[in-house]
């Protein structure tokens, strides 16, 4: 088997989700990293550094390891992802890209445009998917046999940017992220809910919602200077079966990110910290709810079974990242294409503008 060349744009800091891009293709049959990129080089080798890696791996030109790779990842800021996008998609080469695949609806017709005049494979990392829990939740819902869906409330965030010593990221900075908790962990909140109930992104009705900046001003340089974009959000909405969708993002403080599902015969919930397992209470017709029970997964990697919430979102990008390498060998289906991310912006941007003071309803 030839074979698949790799490599990695944006290398960031250690912490940075570049490092479970890395292991997903570390840990895939039949592949070769061979470049990594950054725009601060010194970066790039201390990334190498960490990772035991060669700093021979530092490419100087991004275009040159686009070129040369048959996979790149681009795990670089929001306002950036078009563009590469673009770019390896002119160039044939497979590209896997973090979400959401811009800050802008307004950069959608030229990635349509690259799609529609290529032979390579585009994906955007909505990973989440891939932890086991939510894959058991998916499936026990897809039977049917526990009624319909009465409501869904999920709560999804982080504490790290409560800080307010915290200097102004381009996390703060509405055209370089766009909206901020919103489309960081909203991103994630709204593909979560159409892979474990099986709905339409397009399909939830009567949506209102709130959002808040609650840190006004951080620090650039000694200089204060205003938080563009939303420390929190909250979303309500009407499910296509007539559920309830109840949806808390918030990046200054969530001391858990819990998805509770009720449906007419159990109430189920899953937790990032117990990324193995779900809870759940059954209830047959006429009777009251039954013990609660919780189920574990079996057959998957056994780092799930000791992950912390911090190690959630790497494990989960390496499965996502080992799935791509799979759907290039054309050995799975893609699930998650760029046209899917698009989806996910467009609906984003619609309960962006309508959180606005001005806004109405979507």
């Amino acid at each position: 088997m030839e074979k698949l060349k790799v490599g990695i744009i944006g290398t960031g800091r250690a912490t940075s989700i570049s490092k479970g891009h890395l292991w997903g293709y570390q840990h895939s049959e039949g592949v070769e990293l061979i470049g990594v990129f950054d725009l601060s080089k010194a970066a790039a080798e201390e990334w190498c550094d960490t990772f035991g890696l060669d700093r021979s791996l530092c490419y100087d030109s991004w275009e040159r390891l686009v070129e040369d790779a048959d996979i790149v990842s681009v795990c670089t800021p929001n306002f950036t992802h078009a563009d590469y996008i673009c770019a390896c998609l002119q160039r044939n080469t497979n590209v896997l890209c973090e979400k959401p695949v811009s800050s802008t609806v307004e950069d959608i017709p030229r990635i349509r445009e690259a799609m529609a005049n290529t032979t390579a494979l585009s994906m955007v990392n909505l990973n989440y998917r891939q932890i086991p829990g939510l894959r058991m939740l998916r499936d026990l819902l897809s039977t049917g046999e526990l009624g319909p869906i009465y409501t869904v409330r999920h709560n999804m965030g982080g504490s790290r940017l409560a800080n307010e010593a915290i200097g102004l990221e381009w996390r703060f900075v509405r055209k370089i992220s766009g909206s901020g908790a919103l489309g960081d962990f909203g991103s994630h909140a709204l593909d979560i809910l159409c892979y474990v109930t099986g709905c339409g992104v397009d399909s939830l009705r009567e949506l209102s919602g709130k959002k808040a900046t609650f840190i006004r001003q951080r620090d650039c340089k000694g200089e204060m200077r205003p938080v563009e974009n939303d420390d929190c959000a909250m979303l309500l909405a009407e499910l296509p079966g007539g559920g309830l969708y109840n949806l808390t993002v918030s990046r200054v403080g969530s001391m858990a990110s819990v998805l509770e599902i009720v449906t007419a015969k159990a109430m189920l919930r899953f937790e990032l910290g117990k990324p193995d397992r779900i809870d759940i209470q059954r209830r047959a017709d006429g009777e009251a709810y039954g013990p609660l029970q919780t189920v574990v997964a079996k057959d998957v990697c056994p780092d799930w079974h000791t992950a912390t919430s911090a190690d959630v979102p790497y494990l989960a990008c390496a499965e996502s990242a080992a799935c791509f390498v799979k759907v290039v060998r054309g050995d799975r289906p893609l699930e998650t294409g760029i046209d899917y991310g698009i989806s996910i912006l467009e609906a984003l941007d619609r309960i962006d503008r309508m959180t606005e003071p001005d806004g109405g309803e979507a």
